[in-house]
């Protein structure tokens, strides 16, 4: 722990799980449920001793503004109520849960949201809350935000010492949140388009510091190099073929159509080229610019396909 005059204690980070997976707990023999697992209020029971509870099952009732409910996280009897210290030195009460070994859950349906109401009162009754040092509950910041963010942020950033969830969901399932980011805001498309576009950088970057620093690497490799970002295309139709769910016919005909169109893309872009090399074009605009102007022109050619497929078989 380093001391500084002015910033006061530097705590270590700690974050030794940051390398290591999720694990989901499938049994264990008990549990004990603080009722307060989040800033604000602490909840108030709703189980007694000798109660059998379902995994999933309301056990503490929030009853403040600034509060979340607590479910079961397991099934089994609950036990004598008894009162823990918390580590930040404040006693609560607390719902000890004996398993039965089933693990059954509550059966519940989706929140019917029709209204701003009804979405925060979803999030509230979830029990969602935050999962930094302070556990600030959902409800409470989107209340806050309702009518006044416009821009959605995603921060899987922890300041806190020993935290690393976020690091890890970020890790594990970072598709399933970029698909939901994408998707909510009918962006999913662009997907596949910024995964080549990320690849095509790339090798245009090394192929950059190849030609300047490593010359005869960069002549073994020759063409190799510009091949990569072609196949970045096809295998963007791979990709289209599986998130469309297409069968082995639609595949097919997709991956040759794709292709087709590919070539066609190529002859005019190099059509297009080399007129423009025979032409007076100013100094500024030769080179790449020149080339963005020529796929420019080749993307708006492209334009006049649109909807052709749906108008035919539509």
């Amino acid at each position: 722990m380093g001391i500084f005059t002015q910033r006061g204690i530097k705590v270590r980070h700690s974050k030794h799980t940051s390398s290591l997976k999720a694990v989901r707990i499938d049994h264990c023999d008990w549990v004990t449920l603080p009722m307060k697992q989040h800033i604000g209020a602490p909840c108030v029971p709703c189980v007694k001793q000798g109660d059998h509870v379902l995994a999933g099952q309301l056990v503490g009732r929030a009853e403040a503004p600034v509060s979340a409910p607590i479910h079961a996280s397991i099934s089994g009897t609950v036990q004598k109520p008894e009162t823990i210290r918390l580590s930040g030195g404040e006693d609560v009460q607390a719902v000890v849960i004996k398993s039965d070994g089933e693990m059954k859950h509550i059966e519940t349906n989706p929140p019917q949201v029709h209204s701003l109401e009804d979405f925060l009162l979803a999030v509230r009754d979830s029990g969602l809350v935050g999962l930094g040092g302070a556990g600030f509950p959902a409800h409470v910041k989107l209340r806050g935000a309702a009518g006044k963010a416009d821009i959605l942020l995603v921060n899987a950033a922890e300041c806190e010492p020993y935290i690393t969830a976020d690091h890890r969901e970020a890790l594990d399932n970072g598709a399933d949140i970029i698909d939901v980011l994408l998707e909510k805001n009918n962006l999913a498309y662009l997907q596949t388009i910024v995964f080549i576009l990320i690849i095509a950088a790339l090798v245009q970057f090394v192929e950059t510091v190849l030609k300047r620093y490593v010359k005869p690497l960069y002549q073994a490799l020759g063409i190799y190099l510009p091949l990569i970002t072609t196949n970045c295309a096809v295998l963007g139709v791979v990709l289209l073929n599986v998130t469309e769910n297409y069968g082995f016919v639609s595949s097919m005909v997709n991956s040759v159509g794709a292709g087709v169109g590919f070539l066609l893309a190529m002859v005019i872009f190099a059509g297009v080229r080399g007129r423009m090399e025979h032409s007076d074009i100013p100094k500024a605009f030769q080179g790449l610019p020149s080339t963005l102007v020529a796929s420019s022109i080749v993307s708006l050619s492209f334009l006049g396909f649109g909807g052709i497929v749906e108008r035919i078989f539509g």
